[in-house]
């Protein structure tokens, strides 16, 4: 009789693939743990698993003790082959001398070179024939045992698979629910289209990330209660995720509803402390808004912005790019500040041909593969080539350069422009708003 430890060593071997088995991440980690967990339980030294859909069964390679996986692309009609007959019947299938070449077992004589296999069918609790388990060229013949060692194997996977698939299944289905909740949010954000003010050319985009921490809070929008005033507000509430686009929709609306029900014009300043005492008591303590507000008188070219903990927007002349310095003012929802006075208001006389250009954080934190920032160092310098542009390929043009910038391609500011964005590629959102004084 063998030693205990000589009983146990073989035990211990295949408890440990099989712990391999119940804590594999996806399908295909699955079928290979079980694999070799099998060969190493019936002394097989090659071995496959698969899958079944109902109509076909299919596997992504073959194992040999010796040399690993082979990857490969395996199919077979259900009733085809081995893998097939157990599928379709979902009964074990042995075959103990396997003739070089046997009929309809092309896998096993052509591809894997048998001699011997025995094949399970991988079944769950309700009975579904969910894939197969084979294995073959055991030094000795397969046994009743072996096909009774292979079935529990089988259904160990079977667990497995259901729990993967099952959560795999649910994330599916609340991923897409996540995803269709923030479309419809999206649209809700999504300005109309610009208003037609005469004297002023408008461009704009907001791309929102679409990655998996979800869009965040990234608008704008537009105000043209009367002819020769313009106002614009871009914003950025912190955060990621569908509480983030909530909070987004909140402060929009809080925006349009302070702008409409004050004195218009409205005066930037005035504008951002009625956004503050809206939302003090509404934003959650680590919730904030930052928020640029801006009026252009059309027929004077007097542009007046306040800023919440936002950058300053840029002005565009043809003799070159500046920023107005903005005093600091922090962010709406930061502290509480319901006596405050009016933010600061700063002014700026723009000229015919003179531009704007209003943005947020999200284009400057783009980083190139090396960790830099595309900054606004970088962004002045690539408005100093696209300043004379009609304001919405002003716009395009800025975010293509930002992007092979984030992917380490030389400026595109100089290359013809199709009008076609590529995919957007960053972790964070942006809007840009861009006003040209036509002069008109």
């Amino acid at each position: 009789m063998p030693s205990r430890p000589d009983r146990y060593d073989p035990l211990l071997s295949v408890v440990d693939y099989l712990r391999l088995v119940h804590t594999a991440g996806d399908v295909e980690a699955i079928l290979q743990a079980t694999i070799e967990t099998a060969c190493a339980a019936t002394d097989s030294t090659r071995g496959l698993a698969g899958l079944c859909d109902g109509a076909c069964v299919t596997s992504a390679g073959w194992y040999d003790i010796d040399d690993g996986w082979t990857a490969c692309n395996l199919g077979w009609e259900l009733g085809e082959g081995g893998p097939g007959r157990v599928c379709r019947s979902g009964k074990p299938f042995v075959c103990n001398e396997l003739p070089p070449t046997a009929e309809g077992l092309t896998e096993a004589t052509e591809l894997l070179a048998l001699t011997s296999f025995a094949s399970v069918p991988i079944i769950d609790e309700a009975g579904t024939v969910l894939g197969f388990l084979e294995v073959g060229n055991a030094p000795e013949s397969y046994s009743p045992d072996d096909v009774r060692c292979l079935t529990a194997l089988a259904a160990h996977a079977a667990l497995r698979l259901h729990a993967i698939t099952g959560g795999e299944r649910r994330d599916l289905v609340e991923r897409e629910k996540r995803e269709e909740m923030a479309k419809r949010l999206e649209r809700l954000l999504a300005p109309s289209a610009p208003p037609q003010v005469h004297g002023v050319e408008i461009g704009a985009l907001c791309r929102w990330n679409s990655g998996d921490d979800g869009i965040g809070g990234d608008f704008f929008d537009y105000f043209h209660l009367t002819e020769g005033q313009l106002g614009v507000g871009v914003g950025d509430v912190s955060g990621k995720g569908i509480e983030a686009v909530v909070w987004t929709v909140v402060a929009r609306y809080a925006l349009r509803a302070v702008v409409e029900t004050q004195r218009w014009p409205a005066w930037p300043g005035d504008t951002l402390r009625e956004m503050q005492n809206a939302l003090r008591d509404k934003l959650d303590e680590d919730r904030f808004v930052t928020l640029v507000f801006a009026m252009l008188n059309v027929k004077t070219g007097d542009f007046s912005f306040a800023t919440a903990g936002h950058p300053a927007p840029f002005v565009l002349r043809p003799s070159g790019v500046e920023q107005p310095l903005a005093l600091t003012s922090p962010a709406l929802g930061v502290q509480d500040m319901s006596e405050i006075d009016a933010y600061p208001t700063e002014r700026v006389e723009l000229k015919p041909g003179d531009a704007v250009l209003l943005f947020t954080d999200g284009i400057a934190e783009m980083r190139d593969p090396a960790g830099r920032f595309y900054e606004e160092t970088r962004m002045v310098a690539a408005l100093e080539e696209l300043k004379g542009l009609a304001p919405q390929e002003l716009v395009d043009r800025l975010l293509v350069d930002a992007q092979r910038f984030a992917s380490g391609r030389p400026p595109a500011t100089a290359e013809p422009f199709a009008g076609a964005l590529p995919p957007f590629e960053t972790r964070d959102d942006i809007a840009l708003v861009c006003l040209r004084l036509s002069g008109d």
